[in-house]
């Protein structure tokens, strides 16, 4: 069975394997309709940031080669992943899962508002993306 991912780039879903290679969104757009948590589809942190890592790459090429639809879905893509990443800690009452709920909802909050913007505009929203995204692979890598 062959599934698009959030990058758009085919994956495969092989009968008898021991692992799911659905994609990190659709995995969560399912746990939404069966009113299940994201853990219980055992999505992992990493996970969402392999997702977000490859959505990085698309925005990437999306500076060179504007397009305002997949920009926007790029936008929705982030907000989602943030999300997704930030629901894994859960009420997690830690100092760590407190700073990663602050960091994954301002960056959702940024690419939830940079939605329809032109070329320049989606530029300035990938630049405080990436910067957000370093500030906490910085603090915890």
């Amino acid at each position: 069975m062959n599934f698009r991912n959030t990058t758009g780039n085919e994956t495969h879903l092989a009968s008898g394997s021991n692992h799911s290679t659905l994609p990190i969104r659709l995995c969560l757009w399912l746990s939404l309709l069966a009113g299940l948590s994201v853990p219980a589809l055992a999505v992992t942190f990493k996970g969402v940031m392999g997702e977000m890592k490859q959505t990085t790459t698309a925005a990437k090429g999306m500076l060179s080669n504007f397009d305002q639809t997949k920009a926007d879905a790029l936008l929705r893509q982030y907000a989602t992943q943030a999300l997704a990443a930030d629901k894994l800690y859960g009420d997690a009452a830690s100092a760590k899962a407190a700073d990663f709920h602050k960091r994954f909802t301002a960056l959702a909050t940024t690419a939830a508002n940079a939605k329809g913007v032109d070329a320049a505009g989606f530029r300035k929203a990938f630049i405080a993306i990436s910067a957000q995204c370093r500030s906490c692979h910085a603090a915890y890598n």
